[in-house]
């Protein structure tokens, strides 16, 4: 009697075990998710940055040149 109640007991262990490690690893996949998400924000602002500027070049160049006419 003894040994099933130890083998129950060890059963319900390495299940616990197990689902603390699905959990781990889902833990894991999400944050890994919401890393890659932070980077593309930021890669979208460094972008936006980036356009802004070329912008900001291109109407400077445009109001030191005047306007081209044939």
């Amino acid at each position: 009697m003894l040994q099933a109640s130890q083998q129950v007991d060890t059963a319900t262990t390495s299940e616990e075990a197990q689902n603390i490690m699905n959990l781990n690893l889902r833990l894991q996949s999400t944050a890994a998710k919401m890393q890659n998400k932070a980077i593309d924000i930021d890669l979208q602002k460094l972008e936006a940055a980036q356009l802004s500027e070329h912008l900001r070049i291109v109407q400077v160049s445009y109001r030191s040149h005047g306007s081209v006419t044939s």
